[in-house]
């Protein structure tokens, strides 16, 4: 969680620019803060994101993809060498996608969702993995 400040109509313009796709509005914020001092409800909040972060590496690994480690709410990938043309793909059967390069490589970063979600994230990406024409 986090917000900017602008002192400028061009300063914010900037920020506009470079802002994440996920910004949070002030009753999210102010959710988020209470969430984060009740410290037994943030752990039990986070325990099915951790254990559906492990299970879609798993899952996504052996599928043919290069999940990177993380302690976060999403998965970066290293995605096959077409994988950022097959976010359009995705997009048409309703998954949000964030393509990127990393190290010169092609990437997919994946939001944690609850199992339902993520299974349909699993079975799109089956169906687009690494080696196959697929779309």
């Amino acid at each position: 969680m986090g917000y900017g400040r602008a002192d400028s109509a061009e300063l914010a313009t900037a920020m506009h620019k470079v802002r994440s796709n996920f910004s949070l509005g002030r009753l999210s914020l102010a959710a988020g803060l209470a969430a984060l001092t009740d410290l037994p409800y943030s752990r039990a909040m986070a325990a099915e994101p951790l254990s559906e972060s492990a299970r879609m590496r798993a899952a996504l690994t052996e599928a043919g993809y290069e999940p990177l480690e993380t302690a976060a709410n999403f998965i970066a990938l290293l995605g096959p060498e077409d994988g950022l043309d097959r976010i359009e793909a995705l997009k048409d059967q309703g998954i949000l996608i964030i393509g990127f390069r990393m190290s010169d490589r092609p990437a997919l970063r994946i939001t944690i969702g609850d199992r339902t979600a993520n299974d349909r994230v699993l079975a799109a990406l089956r169906d687009l993995r690494p080696g196959t024409n697929r779309v």
